[in-house]
């Protein structure tokens, strides 16, 4: 396994946690609610957590 593959295996593995700790799927977060998951499950500032959710959301949305 690489270290991208443990790494991505880690997160999805906080997310899960975080899940189950709040019995609510991220994707049912508010933008608010959902940085302030994300600050914790990946240990990234909130700038980061902010910008990384804009990403997401282009990729979804085809920009």
């Amino acid at each position: 396994m690489t270290v991208e593959n443990s790494r991505n295996e880690e997160v999805k593995r906080r997310i899960l946690k975080w899940e189950q700790e709040n019995n609510k799927q991220l994707q049912e977060c508010s933008r608010e609610e959902w940085i302030v998951a994300m600050q914790g499950i990946m240990a990234m500032t909130r700038l980061e957590t902010e910008e990384y959710l804009d990403h997401l959301l282009s990729k979804k949305n085809g920009f």
